[in-house]
């Protein structure tokens, strides 16, 4: 497990010096601050530290996959809540941003607070702390957002619960997966109802899209 944060943590340090000040004057507009990656989480084996996700890459995905008034995307490990402004921003109506941290969930309550307050925000957002995998998935939600998921056992209780309720109340419904890992993408292969909708990797950034297929899952009940 650490060798794969290692190995994630180095390929991030070839994103380039401008993107750095990308970031950077992202956060200034916002007026917020997600750079600092000095929380840490005390339980390493099951969850991975704090990493922020890049403005351009999160913009790219949310451009590509533009939000629609029926949409509530869910940002599983949202850190200090970069994910969950940048989806208000691109006219998400409705955002829920999951965190364990405490330290971590204060400092996300505080830059909504503050974005708030600096740009002309329209969206709902709602923060919770608590462990993704026993969260209880609503009939709406239907965007899930994962960075670097979580450690496996965790990603598959998570995934069970989002499958549950799409099955309970049919819909359709994208999972957007950034660095993911090897383990996270074996195991999405392995579940013939999710469809593989894009995978990216430019050397600075990766990610894949995932979406559920309601008449295939109907087809694999039966």
């Amino acid at each position: 497990m650490k060798q794969v944060f290692y190995k994630l943590k180095r390929r991030l340090r070839i994103i380039s010096f401008t993107d750095s000040i990308y970031d950077f004057c992202c956060d200034v507009l916002y007026g917020i601050e997600t750079r600092k990656t000095d929380l840490l989480l005390d339980n390493r084996q099951v969850h991975f530290d704090y990493m922020p996700t890049s403005y351009l890459i999160i913009k790219r995905l949310f451009k590509k996959y533009k939000f629609q008034p029926q949409d509530h995307l869910v940002d599983f490990g949202c850190g200090k809540g970069r994910v969950v402004l940048v989806a208000a921003k691109y006219s998400c109506p409705i955002i829920t941003g999951v965190e364990i941290n405490p330290s971590m969930f204060k400092v996300a309550e505080k830059n909504v607070r503050n974005s708030f307050k600096r740009k002309n925000i329209n969206a709902a957002i709602y923060l919770k702390m608590e462990d993704a995998s026993k969260m209880k998935i609503s009939n709406d939600m239907n965007k899930f957002f994962f960075f670097n998921p979580f450690h496996l056992k965790i990603f598959i209780s998570t995934i069970n619960q989002i499958t549950k309720s799409v099955q309970e109340h049919p819909r359709k419904i994208l999972l957007f997966f950034l660095w993911p890992q090897e383990s996270t993408l074996k195991f999405m292969e392995n579940l013939e109802e999710y469809i593989e909708v894009e995978t990216y990797d430019d050397g600075k950034y990766k990610y894949s899209v995932y979406e559920y297929n309601n008449l295939l899952s109907s087809k694999i009940n039966n």
